[in-house]
């Protein structure tokens, strides 16, 4: 199966995954797919694929950012930004952070 098939097969957005060509490409091949990480680890699991069985570039296509936010209404907003922020620092100072991006395969 190629990859343009089994991200075409599971439940994703059309505009989560566009495949690229990196070269000539071969019947029935996919030389290269742009992909959020979680997505295309989505759509391989979902296709029966072992995340394993494919080659992950370390290019960096794009970085996304990602922001935590909470509505102004809410009270007291920023304090509960604060304690965000502050747990996030606590966890990367005491290595917990590296823990949890393996124990949940996390890819940056």
């Amino acid at each position: 199966m190629t990859i343009t098939r089994l991200l075409q097969t599971v439940n994703l957005p059309k505009a989560a995954w566009r495949p690229h060509w990196c070269s000539t490409p071969s019947k029935n091949r996919v030389n290269f797919v742009s992909a959020a990480p979680y997505d295309a680890i989505k759509a391989l699991l979902e296709a029966g694929v072992s995340p394993k069985e494919v080659q992950r570039s370390e290019f960096v296509v794009t970085e996304i950012p990602l922001h935590v936010i909470v509505p102004k209404h809410i009270p007291k907003a920023q304090d509960i930004i604060d304690a965000f922020n502050k747990g996030l620092i606590i966890l990367r100072e005491n290595g917990r952070y590296e823990v949890l991006k393996q124990e949940c395969n996390w890819l940056e």
